[in-house]
């Protein structure tokens, strides 16, 4: 009688099993990371935001006026390019070139086009919140809901629903020109 060996190798239904577990947690996970990595890009955009509307105030208790360049303002952001004035056309006017930042992910704009709603702006130009941002109005006419100095995030209709209550639980206030526009908490 010939004694019974014992296999030291893996059958090939065990691992077909291990290799799907292994894709069923790595279909979970990846959507979950993605998520994290545009929540960290909302929150370093938020950042600058605040940090462009402070600019903003400064130059207009200083001067009367609201800047229209970055070269008027004290302000520097290291991270985003001197000017991109290409990024995300389509997306927000601005008065000159030097009025807009931009990195890949999003740009950083003084808006002074509209003579009733002048504003500082931060706007998603690629990936799922393309057309989303966020928004701090200096000067605002005939735009109810909208107050000078308060914090806003807007979607327009690309990306509605899917950045503003999602990510910051903001309250919507109105639409107008196919823009939503949601109450920062």
């Amino acid at each position: 009688i010939y004694p019974v060996q014992k296999s030291l190798g893996f059958t090939l239904i065990e691992l077909l099993v291990v290799v799907l577990i292994i894709g069923i947690l790595v279909a979970a996970a990846v959507p979950q990371y993605e998520k994290a990595v545009w929540k960290s890009r909302a929150a370093t955009m938020l950042v600058n935001i605040r940090a462009l509307a402070n600019a903003q105030n400064v130059y207009y208790m200083a001067n009367g006026v609201y800047a229209t360049q970055y070269g008027q303002l004290d302000l520097n952001f290291d991270s985003l390019p001197e000017s991109n004035p290409s990024a995300g056309a389509g997306y927000l006017s601005a008065a000159s070139s030097d009025a807009i930042r931009a990195n890949n992910d999003y740009k950083l704009v003084i808006n002074s086009a509209p003579a009733n709603f002048l504003h500082s702006t931060a706007i998603f130009i690629r990936g799922p919140y393309l057309g989303g941002g966020l928004l701090i109005p200096h000067y605002v006419n005939n735009l109810s809901g909208i107050n000078p100095g308060e914090l806003y995030c807007f979607e327009y209709a690309v990306v509605k629903g899917k950045l503003c209550k999602p990510f910051y639980g903001a309250q919507d206030v109105g639409t107008a020109n196919n823009i939503t526009y949601y109450k920062m908490p």
